[in-house]
């Protein structure tokens, strides 16, 4: 997936969160389906204040993305599902943006449903920013999360603190990696032929 488009960044740093989250219990990504389309053709560049410059170019990466698949079998359990849905051209800040859920994470397990919820306004889409300031529900009663001093250092930060732990740290290292941009790979194929891609 070359390009920073919304299918290679976005959805990357997502798709990393969930293997990492829950890979250990759902195991690897088996298969995949994407769909992927253009709904806003055209976008306004901004200048480094986030103020709009008056140019206008054309897009030529998908803006709407839409990815569903199955985790590998645990044992005799059959594998998991997961679906994804990227919105990349949709107002995140102002009167526009009033009541849009900018992010939503739902996890169905055998004893309920955690969801995970963005509550502030961003002036762009980014996953690493919507899990910092978020409400945690576990079957639909709000959880309060107390921030750690490791949660005050950002993703990246973060990452370092467990790179600097070596064995005992957990952090994404190029053979993870790897296997995340297969994933986002993949989407791409089944999106340009319009079929299902199996992973294993």
């Amino acid at each position: 997936s070359p390009g920073a488009s919304p299918l290679a960044v976005t959805t990357g740093h997502f798709l990393t969160i969930l293997a990492h989250t829950l890979g250990g219990a759902l195991g690897e990504f088996a298969e995949i389906s994407a769909s992927g389309a253009i709904q806003y053709p055209v976008s306004e560049v901004i200048d480094a204040d986030g103020k709009p410059t008056g140019e206008i170019i054309e897009k030529t990466v998908h803006d709407q993305l839409a990815l569903s698949g199955v985790f590998q079998n645990k044992g005799s359990q059959p594998g998991a599902f997961y679906n994804l849905h990227v919105r990349a051209a949709v107002p995140m800040a102002g009167e526009r943006a009033r009541g849009l859920t900018i992010f939503k994470w739902i996890t169905d397990g055998e004893l309920g449903t955690i969801e995970v919820q963005n509550i502030k306004e961003l002036p762009t889409w980014d996953v690493s920013y919507a899990m910092t300031d978020s409400r945690v529900l576990v079957n639909g009663e709000e959880v309060k999360v107390d921030a750690t001093e490791a949660d005050r250092l950002g993703p990246s930060g973060k990452a370092w603190l467990e790179f600097a732990k070596g064995e005992r740290g957990v952090y994404y290292d190029l053979e993870k990696s790897v296997k995340i941009h297969r994933v986002l790979d993949a989407a791409l194929t089944s999106i340009q032929e319009g079929r299902r891609i199996s992973l294993v």
